[in-house]
């Protein structure tokens, strides 16, 4: 399911709603970076530590010995860009985004590349590129949904 299907604003607290609502078994939040350092490129990967466990807007480093379902999403999608991706892997990261504290499923937050570097929106702007992503994404969450998510 998607959130929207063109070139217009979801409010943040919609988004999470949709996800929500939808019945889904993930949630995956895709984007293209920006910076002010126009040598800034890469993709990376955002996730909240056991944010079920811990409740709605905490952030803590996990206390188990096994990681945290959205922490094995995000480690699924980064193998899935580090194999022959012409982008720099800049690591998968923790982070309090609105969507990542407020879905009660497995979550995260993708970078797929700065607009703000030549090349990387040389990149993004490229159509096969894209169909590339979604078919790495796709990958990573059938992996996910076949370990048991």
């Amino acid at each position: 399911m998607l959130t929207r299907t063109g070139d217009q604003t979801v409010p943040l607290a919609q988004r999470s709603e949709i996800g929500k609502r939808s019945g889904a078994w993930a949630f995956l939040s895709i984007h293209a970076n920006a910076a002010k350092n126009a040598a800034a490129s890469g993709f990376e990967v955002y996730y909240l530590p056991d944010a079920a466990q811990y409740g709605r807007g905490v952030a803590y480093a996990s206390t188990r010995s096994l990681p945290d379902a959205s922490y094995r999403l995000a480690r699924l999608i980064q193998r899935e860009f580090r194999r022959d991706w012409p982008l720099q892997d800049r690591g998968i990261k923790q982070a309090r985004f609105h969507v990542l504290k407020h879905t009660l499923i497995p979550a995260v937050l993708v970078e797929t590349g700065f607009l703000t570097n030549s090349r990387d929106e040389l990149l993004l702007n490229d159509s096969a590129a894209r169909e590339e992503i979604a078919r790495r994404l796709a990958n990573a969450l059938l992996a996910f949904r076949r370990q048991g998510a």
